[in-house]
């Protein structure tokens, strides 16, 4: 389901959006989340070098915004995001967690770096 789907379905005032091949997003991300956008529309994930638009709180009722930028044409989700009221969120505390599992290779990453936490506590 992409984020129009998601706006237009949802059945909350806000809509969390992640991207599926992200498996070790941080277990506070929504509490985060929801603490950084404020009066805001959109917050979005930062994790210290880089912005993760895929990994985003959206206000529900941008829906007929999102709407009329994809009729436009825009395919950009980061300038759409830029129409409106958005904030980045800091999650420069534990930027792996927002590693990418797009080969075999990824998937070992990960997992070694998972069974390290898992023995260090």
């Amino acid at each position: 389901m992409g984020i129009y789907t998601g706006l237009r379905t949802a059945e909350t005032p806000w809509l969390l959006v992640v991207p599926c091949d992200t498996p070790a997003l941080p277990m506070d991300l929504v509490e985060r989340m929801v603490a950084g956008i404020g009066e805001g529309d959109i917050a979005v994930a930062h994790d210290g070098e880089r912005l993760h638009p895929v990994v985003a709180l959206l206000r529900v009722s941008l829906a007929d915004d999102l709407e009329a930028a994809l009729t436009g044409g825009e395919r950009k989700i980061d300038r759409w995001y830029a129409r409106h009221d958005w904030y980045r969120v800091d999650f420069s505390d534990c930027p792996a967690s927002f590693a990418n599992l797009n080969t075999e290779e990824d998937k070992q990453r990960l997992q070694a770096r998972l069974d390290q936490e898992a023995q260090t506590g």
